[in-house]
Parts: structure tokens; C-alpha cells; sequence
């Protein structure tokens, strides 16, 4: 009997959901709402689906005809549950990023004639995608995924042609090395939250990061804290910070100032001398 006919002949039905979980490291695991083990034929081999494995639910699911991204969202009820071949728990491992980058596939059994056990009517697949996000709770863990037609919404070509570079500044295209542009910072007299004395080896450093050294590293009341250099003032060398510090830090405490970058053609040749890896396309026609 085929599925349209057994669902044709009758009103009611024993139905089950069936989830299958791929990470990116090639794991997989295969689990039921169902209250005992579900063994089906998936992809022409035979699977079995645990029951003890989280409590699965879909709470919301959205499909729309045509182009339209469909989402499903699943809960995984963990609780305490280790997860196999793993050893850490289902929440522990979802704040490690195990689940990042996966896979969901969710079907729908529906139980045949000869009522619950009998698979003969086939696995219905409902929904298909790749993992969107990823929020672990406490005693849970809720995965939202997106259909396939969301590939079609990466950008293409993937390179975006602009006048500015794209890299990051002392990523691995980039090429610079932070170290090579980082300056060691004592703090001068009268400091404010603001304006932050230093010595003339900070000129050139607008557009950087201010970083003070931790506690141990005499970093002061703001150890541990960042801020954006916003200018450099000369005669005396100072650095202007864009957002005011809690309190103004001690003189004599230490901090690293780094180098940002513009994104310019110019700086990166004259400043950083890294020109061949400049990815900007400053020749493209603006829209005049």
C-alpha cells in the first residue's frame, strides 16, 4: 500500500518525527520523539533512531511556495544528557560550537496497516537545511534552520569591488604583523579619562587600539580595557581616546597601543609597506 492510499482510507494516523543531526567535523546523530528506538530505511540503508536522546520538539516551522527561505526551529530538551561519542553535555557542547556549521533533516514516519512498528509505508522528508544559529540554555538547546534556498542568498561574485580594502587588518591576507605595530605605552602625567599622555613613539597611531596591560602587568584601574586612539596630539605626544575611559588611569601605568588602518591605498604602502596585498579596487568608476 502506498502512503497516498493509506492516508486516502483513513482519518487517523500514528505519526513520528525522525531528526537528524550532521556537525561539520562528519559526526552524526539520529534521534526520536517517539517513546521507543524507530529502525527505517533512510537513503536505501537501515537506521536507527534513539529515544534516548534529547527531548526533540519543533515548536515553529515556516514554509512558503517559491524562493522564500523557509526556517524550522528545533528544541532539544538536554538536560543533563551526555552526548554520544562526545562525552560532554548536549548544552556544553552547543556553547563549544559543535553544532555550528551542521546539518538538520527532519522526517515524518507514518506508522503503516499493521500500526506502530510497521515502517512499510516510508519515511516522508519534511524539511532539509543547513543550521542558521545556534542558542544553548541552561537545560536546553534551541537549533534554527534554514532551507537550501537560503544559499542563494550569498553574495556573488563574493568579492565586493570597492575603492577601500577589504581585509581585516592583521589577518592571515593581510599579512602585517600586529607585533611589528605595536607600541609599548607608559602613562605621562595629568592622564584624564580622555587624553592620555605618552611618549613620541605613539605618532602615527591614529585610527589604533589603546589596550592597557592587566593587573599584574601594571595595567592599572582599567586593566584589561580597550579603546579606540580617535587623533594623536604632538608637543606633548598624547592620545585622544574616542570613548572616555571609567576613571582616569595612574600615571606610570602601562598599556600597548596598535596601529589601525583606513582601508586606503596610501596607508597601506606608506604606513604598513604591504602594498601587494592591498585588496581595494580604487579604479572602479563611482557612480558618476
Amino acid at each position: 500500500m502506498s502512503l497516498a492510499t493509506h492516508l486516502a482510507a483513513n482519518t487517523v494516523f500514528a505519526v513520528v518525527d525522525l531528526l537528524h543531526l550532521h556537525a561539520l567535523d562528519g559526526r552524526d546523530w539520529y534521534w526520536t520523539a517517539a517513546a521507543a528506538d524507530v529502525t527505517t530505511t533512510i537513503d536505501g540503508g537501515s537506521i536507527t533512531f534513539k529515544a534516548n536522546g534529547p527531548l526533540v520538539s519543533r515548536p515553529t516551522s515556516r514554509r512558503t511556495a517559491g524562493l522564500e527561505i523557509d526556517t524550522l526551529t528545533v528544541k532539544l530538551g538536554a538536560g543533563a544528557l551526555v552526548l554520544a561519542s562526545d562525552g560532554r553535555l548536549i548544552t556544553k557542547a552547543a556553547t563549544d560550537g559543535v553544532f555550528n556549521g551542521g546539518r538538520v533533516r527532519l522526517w515524518k514516519l507514518v506508522w503503516g496497516p499493521g500500526g506502530v512498528g510497521d515502517d512499510s509505508l516510508g519515511a516522508l522528508l519534511r524539511f532539509s537545511g543547513p543550521i542558521a544559529n545556534v542558542k544553548p540554555y541552561s537545560t536546553r538547546v534551541i537549533l534554527t534552520v534554514k532551507s537550501e534556498v537560503d544559499r542563494l542568498s550569498t553574495s556573488y561574485p563574493p568579492n565586493v569591488y570597492q575603492p577601500s580594502c577589504p581585509l581585516a587588518l592583521y589577518s592571515v591576507p593581510c599579512g602585517v604583523t600586529k607585533a611589528s605595530f605595536t607600541a609599548a605605552v607608559t602613562v605621562g602625567a595629568s592622564p584624564t579619562a580622555t587624553v592620555i599622555p605618552a611618549s613620541s613613539a605613539v605618532a602615527g597611531h591614529k585610527l589604533g587600539v589603546l589596550t592597557f596591560r592587566s593587573v599584574a602587568g601594571g595595567g592599572g584601574a582599567n586593566a584589561g580595557l580597550r579603546r579606540m586612539v580617535a587623533s594623536v596630539l604632538s608637543a606633548p605626544a598624547r592620545l585622544v581616546l574616542n570613548v572616555p575611559l571609567p576613571v582616569a588611569p595612574a600615571a606610570g601605568d602601562l598599556a600597548d597601543v596598535t596601529f589601525g588602518c583606513d582601508k586606503t591605498q596610501s596607508m597601506c604602502s606608506v604606513t604598513f609597506s604591504n602594498l601587494p596585498n592591498f585588496k581595494g579596487a580604487i579604479y572602479v568608476p563611482g557612480d558618476k
